[in-house]
């Protein structure tokens, strides 16, 4: 713990958040008329409403416990929500971030109107949307020539907007990496093996990860390349099947 409070507010909508009496990081800690959507060991997850500019706007909140080293985690998710707005990656709106002197730390985005996960939107029976496949493939690639790595990249953390299509970047506490430094491979390989266990869905077909495959490594065919990166993500997405993590395989926290 580094013993001070910190409060990162954006100028969109520190009026909004000042008025409705978020004026320090305890009071985004301990949220007065917001509502518990989940809790989780060490974390708790929230939704509130304010309202911004004389519309109501919906914010998600989440609450992190003291962590003994390093940066906490909500300092770092607005961090990293910086770092990708700045490589054109999309992701949502950073409302709010802090922490307080014993070390609890928080971060808040707006949220994005309409947006359904990637799960879900790819799970429909009668959706067979192909292009989103192309499009998932651009954004991992480039999140991971940045180089950064997601650690978490399960389909329900990448939201759609089915109207325009855009595909957004969500849950960026566990980010590692940063613009031009080393990446190892396995750690996009564990990427790339989260999306692959999370993708086995009816809307889902196997000429869909192979396309994905193929437009991520930028190549028109399955050459030996190609064939070694597939084998590595079905390894690893074989072992993720194996173990009993904190998340199941759709990254949703098991009871």
């Amino acid at each position: 713990m580094n013993g001070r409070e910190e409060l990162f507010l954006a100028r969109a909508f520190s009026t909004a958040f000042r008025k409705a009496g978020y004026s320090h990081a305890y009071h985004f800690l301990y949220p007065a008329g917001a509502r518990l959507l989940r809790k989780l060991p060490g974390r708790t997850n929230w939704t509130l409403t304010l309202e911004v500019d004389g519309k109501e706007q919906t914010f998600f909140l989440k609450r992190h416990a003291p962590c003994r080293f390093g940066v906490p985690p909500g300092v770092r998710e607005w961090t990293h929500h910086q770092l990708l707005e700045d490589h054109g990656i999309p992701v949502p709106r950073p409302a709010a971030a802090g922490q307080e002197i014993q070390g609890a730390s928080f971060f808040c985005s707006a949220e994005v109107p309409g947006a359904v996960s990637l799960e879900v939107h790819l799970s429909r029976a009668k959706n067979r949307d192909r292009g989103v496949v192309a499009r998932l493939a651009a954004m991992v690639r480039k999140l991971h020539d940045i180089p950064v790595c997601h650690r978490d990249l399960y389909l329900c953390h990448l939201f759609i907007q089915p109207g325009a299509g855009d595909l957004i970047l969500l849950d960026l506490q566990r980010l590692i990496g940063q613009p031009g430094g080393p990446m190892r491979r396995r750690w996009k390989v564990k990427d790339l093996a989260a999306l692959l266990h999370s993708s086995h869905l009816e809307g889902v077909t196997r000429t869909d990860r192979v396309r994905f495959l193929l437009r991520y490594l930028g190549k028109d065919r399955l050459d030996g390349e190609a064939r070694t990166w597939a084998r590595r993500v079905r390894c690893k997405a074989r072992k993720m099947a194996r173990h009993v993590p904190r998340f199941d395989g759709r990254g949703r926290a098991r009871k």
